[in-house]
Order: C-alpha cells, then structure tokens, then sequence
C-alpha cells in the first residue's frame, strides 16, 4: 500500500518527547507535513501544518481567507507573486512564514527580505519581523533570534556578530541607496541549504531585481515571494506576476484569484472589494489590519474608479490599460512572431547594419549600446529584419586613456570593419552628440548616418508605404517617428530574431496624443524615472533600422493603427457635468 492510500492517523496522540505545540508542529513541517509511524501516515499536509506552527508562535493571528490563502501558497510553492491593496496583510503574512521558517530550520537557512529604502524596512517587513521575533520569543525564550540593529540582521548565532558575516539568518536589503538602484546584487551568490528571497514593494523596483532570482535557484531548496501593489506589468511584479499566457490573455476579474505564472509559480490577486472585512455587516470589521470597506469608499469617492491610485491601493489589481499606452509589448512581438528564426531564402542578398546609443562611462546609468541587425528575403514574409545581436561598447576613464568620444569611434569602426559593414551603413543618435560625430568622420568616415532623435520628422516620407500620412503629420518628435516604425515593422511581420532582454528594453516607453492629435512618446528621462534605466536598446535598435530605411529598406503595408484618446474617468466627467449646471443655474438671463 502506497502512502497516498494509507489510512491517516491524527498525530497529536503520537509519543512526542517534547509536547510543546511548537515543537510538534515544528517537527511536522520538517518531515514535509507527513510522518509514518506503526504502518499509517499522520499528519495533514505542509500548508496546514505551518499554519499550526504560526498560530503556536503568534496565538493572536488573525486567521481569514487572505492570510490562509497566503501561508497555503507560500508552504506549497517555491515562487509566489502578491498583488494587492494597500493593507492586505501582505507583508506581515509574509514576515511571519520567514521567522517560522528560520525557527525550524536555524542552520543552513539564510532569508534575505529587501524593500526600496532602509526607511521602508523599518516601516514595513523588517519592523515586522522585529515584532514577531520580539513577541515570540516572550513566550518562548530559547528560540533563535538575536537582532542586530546596525546591520539589519536576526541571527541565531550568540558570536560576537557585529564583527562576523553569518549567513544563518534573516538580513534586511535596501534596494535603492543613496538614490541608485542595486538591488540585492551583493547576495546574488549567496549559498546554504535553504534560501528565501522576499520582495516588498516590488512595483517600485526594477525588473532587473528579478536577474538575481535565476542565481538564488542554484541553491538546494529556494523559495521567492515578490509582493506589493500592481502598477506596471513590466516592473518586477508585474513580470513576477505575469500569467502563463501573458497579460492580454488574463481576464481582470475584481476578486481574489490565483493562477500560473509566465516563469513556473503561483500569482495570488488579493482585491480590496473581496476583502475578508466584506464577509461581515458594515461597520463591524472583524480584521484589524485589513482594508475596510469605509476605506474604498472614501478613495473611490475621492480619486475615482479609473484611477492608478484606487486601482492599486484600493483594488489591488494590475491596471486595465496597463501595456496600452506602450509603443512595444511583448504580445505584440509574439503574435507578429517578431522573436522567431529568420529563414533566410537567399543568403547572398543579405545586409546588415549599426545603430548606436552612446553613453559615456555609464553617465546616468544609460549603457553605450551598439546593436547589429540584418536585412533580406526571407521564405514565407518577403523582406525582414533580424537582430543579430548586441554589442556593449566598452569606455574606459582614467589618466592615459583616449577620450571617451574616441573610444567609441574606434570601437565602431573595427566592428563594422570586422564584420564587412560600410561606414554608410552605420548611424547613431547624434542629439548632444557632435563631438562623437566628429570622432566618427575623423577616424572613419563622414558617411555615417547621424539621426537627431530631438529633430522633427520627416514632412516627405510617408509613416509606411500605403500610407497617405507623412511622419511629421503623424508624429510630435523624431524619436517618436523611429520607435513607432519599429512598431510598425513589428506589425508589419517583418521583424525577427528579438531577444526577450530587446522585447522588454522596449516595453519602458508610454506614448500619449498632443493637443494637436499627434502621437508622441514620453521624454527618456521621465522613462527612466518611471522604470529605473533608460532603453539603450531599443534606441539603438531603431536607429539601426532608420539607417536601413536611409538605404532604401521599406516597412510593408500592413493592417491600420490610430491610437484611441483616453477618456475622462467617470467620476471626472460627473463632476465637469454637475459644475457645468451650477456654472448655468447661476447665470444671468438676457432680456
């Protein structure tokens, strides 16, 4: 008889040594939620038994739907992604899974929590964890748990840690320090028997926080929980969140719900209008910590449905429109099968091309992005572009080294040399750039392609062929032009070969209408503030394809796009009415 057919038996009547409830729950999760003894299995499974150990730890709890579905998720799963409203009991369900799981396991457990600021840590999971640890150990003052304040750390250990680096513990990481994004880069390699990782206020990271996940997984046992409110699809808890099937196919029902993720966990919704709180009469609020519905109310009065601010701490929902104003998305790339093979049909009519966004030595964290694409007749889709690749141009500072402007050109110039690409195939974004220009026509050749990305588009060519719409009527700047080609190529099934790391640098940028109902993408430095890095590139990438329309290359006819106007939210329209009747009730009647 298989274990999953033997009959159970309840294991509080087992001959424990120790009949602490801590110790038998704790004893029950370590051997996975089940134990055999005298030929039956007894027990009831990983999740019920954690929930045991924190109501042994913490007896006043609060146990409701939320936070049992929380503990279920974490105990049964090794990534779990959290979106919800403000006052969710996300963080301290969270807080509480990490110290009971430390307490089971005090060596060879390291449980790394961050936040944006060492303000927010103490304010939210590492104040959190103080509490629980504090009041735990109360009732129990032999568990493990010694705080060491200056360095964010509860260590098992009774050394002298202040001096000693202990990886037994949990440790609390600011991901921004002194207004720069590092995320937790300096425990990317970190290595025990079991590793936690614990995001909070995800949505106010970048996605690259997640680059240091792919790491902590090379460990024996690993587990992630990325939390926070909804904002963005792409900032880390958007794409930690991300259903299976990709944002546009997820339908954004107002309830809680749970699903599969894009990269193989658990996404957990907790909507503020299902709150627990909703499941008694009003006014009574049971939960203490958890949205009431007097709180939405009040917000929605206030800011209106169809605002960011009630969608994300009001409702806790990923943003209905969110990927709608963003000139790339990867649904866009994989319907039009822009990330597919090119299968080229003739080899010999291939060419290839240089786009480039230089960046000096980093400045402003923007990277010298050089990006390599080939153009020719493919078998089924006429003439495509393909991305052959990224190349990072390497500048140096120092005493005895060229000038950044020279360094950069020389680079360029011997992989275009190295890969039989003419200077006249080759461009860069020359706004604030003249003296690379220079570079470039002095150790080169003036044939390169400079595009002024803050100039004004073109009033002769045409948006793509087909069109009756020139660029310049079409579009507010230049730069706009050049990224919405890149869509259009995309649409048009002419684009190949993009790498996912291409697909989401293009994803950063919102587009908007002017008042002239022109399409215009947002400043590269509002994109940068929004999303932590600006999209070296894509820029690069679509400078590349400028060159190629300079020689000649077309973007094919394809299906037609006009961007919608965003309407006035309904509450917003409302009151515009109501003030435009008082306006009228006071006005004076002529004669």
């Amino acid at each position: 008889m298989n274990a999953e057919n033997q009959p159970e038996g309840n294991y509080l009547s087992l001959r424990w040594q120790n009949r602490d409830p801590f110790f038998i729950e704790a004893s029950m999760v370590r051997r996975g939620g089940y134990i055999q003894h005298a030929g039956r299995r007894h027990g009831h499974g990983i999740a019920y038994h954690y929930m045991q150990l924190i109501k042994a730890l913490w007896p006043w709890f609060e146990w409701h739907r939320w936070s049992k579905l929380l503990i279920t998720s974490y105990a049964e799963n090794g990534d779990t992604g959290v979106m919800g409203p403000a006052s969710s009991g996300k963080t301290f369900c969270s807080a509480a899974f990490a110290l009971a799981t430390f307490y089971v396991w005090p060596k060879g457990t390291s449980i790394v929590i961050s936040t944006t600021t060492r303000e927010a840590l103490q304010l939210r999971i590492w104040g959190a964890i103080k509490e629980l640890n504090h009041k735990a150990r109360e009732r129990r003052p032999y568990l493990p748990g010694r705080i060491i304040e200056s360095r964010y750390m509860l260590t098992g250990s009774d050394d002298d840690a202040e001096n000693k680096d202990f990886r037994d513990g949990v440790i609390g990481v600011a991901c921004r320090v002194g207004g720069q994004f590092i995320g937790i880069s300096n425990y990317v390699g970190l290595k025990n028997e079991r590793v936690m990782l614990i995001a909070d206020e995800a949505s106010l990271m970048d996605r690259t926080f997640l680059d240091a996940i792919s790491n902590l997984r090379k460990n024996p046992v690993f587990r992630s929980i990325i939390m926070g409110n909804p904002k963005d699809r792409t900032d880390a808890l958007g794409v930690a969140c991300e259903p299976k099937g990709g944002w546009d196919s997820h339908s954004q029902e107002e309830k809680t719900s749970s699903w599969k993720t894009r990269w193989g966990g658990i996404a957990i919704q907790l909507c503020g209008s299902d709150s627990p709180n909703y499941d008694y009469p009003r006014g009574l609020n049971p939960y203490r910590g958890l949205i009431r519905p007097e709180d939405i109310e009040r917000d929605l009065e206030y800011y209106g449905r169809d605002s960011l601010q009630f969608s994300m701490m009001n409702l806790g929902i990923m943003p209905r429109d969110g990927g709608v104003r963003r000139v790339i998305t990867r649904s866009l790339c994989e319907s039009n099968m822009a990330m597919e093979e090119a299968i080229w049909a003739d080899n010999s009519q291939l060419v290839d091309y240089l786009g480039l966004d230089a960046a000096y030595s980093g400045v402003g964290g923007d990277r010298c992005a050089l990006t390599h694409i080939r153009i020719g007749p493919t078998v089924s889709m006429g003439v495509c572009v393909a991305l052959v690749g990224k190349i990072l141009v390497p500048v140096k500072a120092g005493v005895g080294e060229a000038q950044a402007e020279e360094q950069i050109a020389e680079f360029c110039r011997l992989y275009a040399m190295q890969h039989n690409i003419p200077p006249g195939r080759f461009g860069l974004d020359s706004t604030g750039r003249g003296t690379l220009v220079s570079a470039l026509a002095r150790t080169w050749s003036n044939s390169v392609h400079a595009v002024e990305f803050g100039g004004q588009p073109s009033t002769e060519r045409m948006v793509r062929l087909g069109s009756t719409q020139t660029e310049a009527e079409a579009y507010g700047k230049m730069v706009t032009a050049l990224w919405f080609a890149s869509r259009l190529l995309i649409e048009s099934k002419q684009m190949r070969q993009l790498s996912l790391e291409y697909v989401e640098d293009g994803s950063f940028r919102e587009w908007g209408v002017t008042k002239s109902g022109k399409i215009d993408i947002e400043p590269k430095e509002k994109t940068k503030i929004r999303m932590g890095r600006s999209p070296d590139l894509w820029d690069s990438l679509v400078v590349a394809i400028e060159v190629a329309r300079r020689n000649g290359f077309q973007i094919a006819a394809g299906k037609s796009w006009t961007p919608q106007k965003r309407g006035l939210p309904g509450w917003m329209t409302k009151m515009r009415d109501k003030n435009r009747e008082l306006e009228k009730s006071h006005a004076l009647v002529s004669s």
